[in-house]
Order: C-alpha cells, then structure tokens, then sequence
C-alpha cells in the first residue's frame, strides 16, 4: 500500500520517538508499502533548520558581543 507520511511522523520515525505510534511505526517499516514524504515536508524541515540555524548563532554573536563590550581593552607591552 502507498502512504504519504506527515513532516512531524517522518521526523518522530527517524528519531525514534515515543509519539509516534506502534502501528505507524509498523506501517513504515513494512517492506510491502511504499512511504512517500512530500517536498512540503522536507521544505518545512529545511527552514525549520535554518531558521534553528541562525538562531542559535545569532545567539553566540549576541553573547560574544556582551562580553567583549564589558572587557577592558588590552594594551600592548613591548620590550
């Protein structure tokens, strides 16, 4: 049989979550179905992750930026 899998189930199969139930766990790892997952889902997922992406380095640039306007400026001692 074909099915066509949701972004939350594709993800839920691939990493093993316990929200995903026993039956569509069983149904995708059936050798006899064919699972389909849409170019929708996967463009969720690459925005998802690029969105997460340039937050989280956003973040460190933010946190690198705080720390280096608290720090007193060094000066350079020569012999």
């Amino acid at each position: 049989m074909n099915y066509l899998i949701d972004t939350h189930t594709f993800l839920w199969f691939i990493s093993d979550s316990s929200d995903l139930s026993e039956k569509a766990k069983m149904l995708i790892e059936d050798e006899n179905n064919s699972i389909f997952l849409s170019v929708a889902s996967l463009w969720k997922i690459i925005n998802k992750w690029w969105l997460w992406f340039f937050m989280i380095h956003g973040q460190v640039f933010l946190i690198q930026q705080e720390i280096c306007s608290k720090t007193e400026p060094t000066s350079l001692l020569t012999s």
